[in-house]
């Protein structure tokens, strides 16, 4: 009798580190889709400041064929990219697979996930791209994003 009582206490206790897991990683899902949310409204607006506030001193990047490794060099970036600068709405979305969760754990509070980047610019062009973010999970709601890869942009419609 005691051997299938241990049983489902074992299986009890598995069950709910899965689940802590599993909160946790939608917790952190929540901090990469507010990034992406960030991302935009600071694209769109084209003032940055609350966006780079969210990076941290030693962030670095590759976006297509460009290196950064500041945030004064993401904030030229930002404002002088042919992209980026003429850009009028933006999307980022987290990219989601079946076989695997759409954030990472890669050290012990860094993270990583990838998105999907669509662009229209004030000539009516999009552009698609895709990249990915690593960052710090900070206390409740703060990040600081570490470094960023982003592959070369498409024109959606030629």
């Amino acid at each position: 009798m005691r051997i299938p009582i241990l049983l489902f206490a074992f299986l009890g206790l598995v069950q709910s580190r899965h689940q802590n897991a599993t909160t946790n990683e939608t917790i952190i899902l929540q901090k990469a889709e507010l990034i992406l949310e960030k991302m935009d409204k600071a694209l769109e607006s084209h003032d940055f400041k609350e966006f780079l506030a969210m990076h941290d001193e030693n962030f670095h990047f590759n976006f297509c064929q460009v290196n950064g490794s500041s945030v004064k060099d993401l904030e030229t970036v930002l404002k002088t990219d042919p992209n980026m600068a003429r850009t009028v709405t933006s999307k980022h979305t987290v990219q989601t697979s079946i076989s695997r969760s759409p954030v990472r754990n890669v050290a012990d509070n860094k993270w990583e996930f990838e998105y999907e980047e669509h662009l229209l610019l004030k000539d009516k062009q999009v552009v698609r791209t895709e990249g990915t973010i690593s960052f710090l999970d900070l206390e409740e709601n703060h990040v600081k994003i570490i470094s960023a890869e982003e592959k070369c942009p498409e024109k959606v419609f030629d």
